[in-house]
Formats: structure tokens, sequence, C-alpha cells
């Protein structure tokens, strides 16, 4: 009988060293994982001040352009902004349960030579817009007829550009509640 308590308490013992071992590890990992939320967070918050993570900033963007144009003489803009959606590039396989989303905005705008199309997009970041990709660039050379202006000091454009921007917005994937009807 004595034998058979020594087995048991043995097993008991051996089963709370066990759960010790587990709560260990445990407490372990989440403190590197708090750890790593200490030194991401900074990087995480500038994410969030850009608008890179969060709700889509279609009127800042439209705002850095305009500003951009102006502080730049560029010529007037035409743009487009499609629908934001779902995007699902190859080089970010696993998002976790973040969902990356974009908006495709379409450019076209006359330029007196290809800077600037570099200087909208250095203005962009200058006006710290959220990231953007740019998906299509063309530039096409005007007619000469175009080239030749009857005001002699006017600037005319030599350039036309249509551009193509993705720009990306990162979002907590929420699941949807089912709804009673």
């Amino acid at each position: 009988m004595v034998v058979k308590q020594m087995s048991n308490a043995e097993q008991t013992l051996q089963m709370q060293k066990n759960k010790l071992q587990q709560a260990r590890s445990t407490l372990k990992a989440s403190g590197l994982a708090q750890q790593t939320i200490i030194e991401l967070l900074p990087q995480y918050q500038q994410l969030i001040n850009r608008g890179f993570v969060g709700e889509e900033q279609r009127l800042s963007w439209t705002d850095a352009l305009s500003k951009t144009r102006q502080q730049d003489k560029l010529f007037n803009m035409d743009y487009k902004i499609g629908p934001q959606e779902v995007y699902l590039p190859n080089f970010l396989p696993d998002l976790g349960n973040l969902i990356l989303k974009r908006s495709v905005m379409t450019l076209d705008f006359l330029m007196l030579h290809e800077a600037d199309m570099l200087s909208v997009f250095d203005g962009l970041q200058r006006y710290q817009t959220t990231l953007f990709m740019v998906r299509d660039w063309t530039v096409t050379r005007l007619s000469s007829q175009l080239e030749l202006s009857s005001t002699l000091n006017a600037l005319t454009p030599n350039l036309q550009t249509k551009c193509t921007l993705d720009w990306l917005t990162l979002r907590e994937l929420t699941l949807r509640k089912p709804t009673l009807e």
C-alpha cells in the first residue's frame, strides 16, 4: 500500500513538474512577445500616423497632389481614384489577421520635362501621404505644333504622362457577425 502511495505521489509530482515547466515556457514566450511589441510599437504608430494602418485617406492624397502641383509649379492634373479592393500580392503570402487593401489612382497631366513626374512622387512623400506603388507610367512626347507657342515667354508642355498608382492601406481583419433576418 505504501509503495502504491509512493508511486501515486511520484506521478503527481511529475505532473506538477510538467505543469510548472509549461507555465515557465508560457511566461517566457509572453515575455518575448511583450518585448517584440515594445520594440515594434513606435514603428507601428508611425504607420498609423502616416495613414497606412486604418481607413484610407483619399482626401490627404488629393491635397498632397494639389500642394505639390502648386509648390512645384506643375501643369494641371486629372486624376481618378477607383474603389478600394483587397490586394493579395505574391510577395506578402501571410499577413495574419491583417488585410492589405489598395485603391488604384490614375493620373494624367502635361509636363515640361520628365522630372515633373518625379516631383509628384517626391511631393507625395513630402506631404506624408500613405504608402503607394507605381504600377504603370507612360510618357508621350507632344506634337511640335503644341510646342510652338504664340506667346514668347509662356511655358508650354513638351510631354504628357499617364500614371497608375496603387495606394495601400493595412487593416485588421474583422469577422462579420451574423445578422438576423
